[in-house]
């Protein structure tokens, strides 16, 4: 029960910290990624391989880059789901045609099995307030066959780069970040969730006790952030 608690006040905060920098929050990924995020975002709908009668899950959708990139291959539909309304509300405005979203947690899934040929999610599986039983519920809903994308961050494998990163990350990211979004707790979340996030190869091993096959685990920009690929058998 208590167990159960923690879980409801993780998943209230960061509802909660989303909706407030959600005005911000397009302008913020640009600025501080140098554009870079749409690079990396662009690769992993290529490596998703998405036909034209395909249906889409994009998990902790945001404002939609992820489901704006796939949208572009011309699925028959994308549909996200984001527990931060105010980032839907967004999102909604901005992608229309063959864009659906709903308000939920990838958790408690409000889908039958076997219904989507396609998931996906871009910086927002280290938020899940459980993310084994967030994967059970990604396996459930995909199709035999289906593909799952995950693109995160992670440390770079380089000694160099891991401390330029960590630099910007902590001491440059927070304040600019802080300062625009007015909301410094914010923009300090987001190193230290990634600082304190597994590894891609444990991200995967957890894939698979999921019941997913791991295709690929690919290290981007020396590993500051990677794509891992998985497929439910």
């Amino acid at each position: 029960m208590e167990n159960e608690k923690n879980k409801e006040t993780h998943r209230k905060k960061n509802r909660d910290m989303f909706n407030s920098i959600a005005k911000k929050y397009d302008f913020l990924n640009r600025f501080l990624s140098l554009g870079t995020d749409k690079i990396w975002r662009k690769m992993a709908i290529r490596r998703l391989k998405i036909m034209n009668n395909h249906f889409i899950l994009d998990l902790a959708t945001g404002t939609g880059d992820l489901a704006k990139e796939a949208l572009k291959k011309k699925p028959h539909a994308v549909v996200g789901i984001d527990p931060a309304y105010e980032m839907i509300k967004r999102t909604k405005a901005k992608l229309k045609h063959n864009y659906y979203a709903i308000e939920g947690y990838a958790e408690s899934l409000p889908f039958v099995n076997s219904s989507f040929d396609r998931a996906m999610i871009a910086y927002g599986i280290r938020n899940f307030s459980d993310r084994e039983k967030a994967l059970k519920e990604i396996f459930r809903v995909l199709k035999k066959g289906s593909l799952f994308g995950i693109l995160e961050f992670s440390e770079s494998k380089s000694t160099f780069f891991r401390f330029i990163y960590k630099i910007y990350f902590h001491k440059i990211l927070s304040k600019i970040g802080g300062f625009i979004s007015k909301n410094k707790e914010a923009y300090t979340y987001l190193p230290e969730s990634v600082s304190t996030f597994v590894s891609p190869e444990e991200l995967s091993k957890e894939c698979e006790g999921a019941g997913f096959e791991t295709l690929q685990i690919m290290p981007i920009f020396t590993g500051i952030t990677s794509f891992i690929l998985v497929k439910k058998p």
